[in-house]
């Protein structure tokens, strides 16, 4: 059973603590009853929602075009800035909902992780070693402790790293393509994706496979006005689950022979 994955919670929780100096005192109350009234109900059906067939994404899908409307509503109408992150933790969130019934990710004991991913190891200049992490919006991975010169260090290596964007522009794509770069450093086997809502980069500026870092981009809404579209992401869904399936696959080696003399 994967962990706290529940990124979009936190974020309304950080909002609704009436502490001094919040930003967001002001709403304080506003928060508590959009959390009751629309928050939890949502999230009490994603965690219903399971199973990995179409049929089941496509209800993973609907939940979500059902609560978007009252996400964007409160954004505007207590004027949240981009800076809260509070709308973009929607979809990383939503990552957790959509993933967690892939048979692979209980079968090998991995687990969801945002924060404090392995990005490589380095000497510092005393010649210890230096774990370098990266935070990532949503990452599938597992946790090692490993011992380096009587010293212990907990790991997390990644598997499936996802940036999250509720729009993508030529500065965002720059910006997920040296993430997927510094996580391929250390990890050279991860696959690393990017969702966004919506694309504002010209299809002759989107690079091809073998220019860019990242293994695939996929855009699930198109424009604002539109759902998301349930295709979109069941082909985004279809990405992640075939990935984690060649994890455990046996590898076929081909047998030589004629080489070299006995």
């Amino acid at each position: 059973m994967v962990g706290d994955y529940f990124y979009h919670e936190s974020n309304i929780d950080g909002k609704c603590r009436d502490v001094r100096g919040n930003t967001y005192r002001r709403i304080f109350q506003q928060c508590i009853d959009f959390k009751r009234d629309y928050y939890e109900p949502y999230k009490t059906a994603q965690l219903g929602a399971r199973g990995t067939e179409r049929e089941d994404i496509n209800r993973k899908v609907a939940l979500l075009n059902e609560y978007y409307p009252h996400v964007d509503r409160f954004v505007s109408q207590h004027h949240i800035t981009s800076q809260a992150k509070f709308r973009p933790t929607v979809l990383e969130e939503f990552c957790g909902h959509l993933l967690k019934n892939i048979p692979e990710i209980e079968r090998l004991n991995l687990d969801f992780f945002n924060k404090g991913v392995f990005a490589g190891i380095t000497l510092d200049r005393l010649g210890n070693a230096k774990i370098k992490t990266k935070d990532i919006d949503f990452c599938i991975g597992k946790k090692f402790d490993v011992t380096i010169e009587g010293s212990q260090y907990h790991l997390i290596i990644p598997v499936i790293a996802i940036e999250c964007k509720t729009y993508i522009d030529k500065t965002m794509l720059s910006e997920a393509q040296f993430t997927a770069q510094k996580m391929k450093q250390g990890s050279p086997n991860v696959k690393v994706y990017c969702v966004a809502e919506r694309n504002e980069i010209d299809v002759n500026e989107v690079p091809t496979k073998g220019r860019t870092p990242l293994d695939q981009l996929f855009i699930i809404r198109g424009v604002t006005t539109n759902p998301v579209s349930a295709d979109a992401v069941f082909a985004f869904f279809t990405e992640i689950k075939s990935a984690l399936e060649k994890l455990s696959q046996e590898v076929n080696r081909i047998e030589l022979g004629g080489i070299l003399p006995d």
